[in-house]
C-alpha cells in the first residue's frame, strides 16, 4: 500500500504547492482561527452555539477565564 501511495503523480505546481504550503508556519492568527473551526465543527447543530460564541470562548479561554457555556 505505501509503495502504491508514494508512486502516485500529480500536477508538478500543485505538489510544490503543497510542499510550500508544509513549510510555512502559521500565523498566531491563523492557528486561533483553526483552533475556532475545530471545536465549532465538533459542536451539534442542535446545540445552538454560534461561531462567533465559540471565537468568544477560544478567547476567553486563551486569557485565561474561566469558560462556562
Amino acid at each position: 500500500m505505501a509503495d502504491a501511495v508514494l508512486s502516485l503523480r500529480g500536477d508538478q505546481k500543485v505538489l510544490d504547492s503543497l510542499r510550500a504550503a508544509a513549510k510555512r508556519k502559521q500565523t498566531p492568527a491563523e492557528l486561533f482561527d483553526q483552533r475556532v473551526s475545530f471545536v465549532y465543527s465538533a459542536m451539534s447543530e442542535k446545540s445552538g452555539v454560534s461561531r462567533e460564541q465559540v471565537r468568544q470562548m477560544v478567547s476567553a479561554h486563551d486569557a485565561g477565564a474561566v469558560v462556562t457555556p
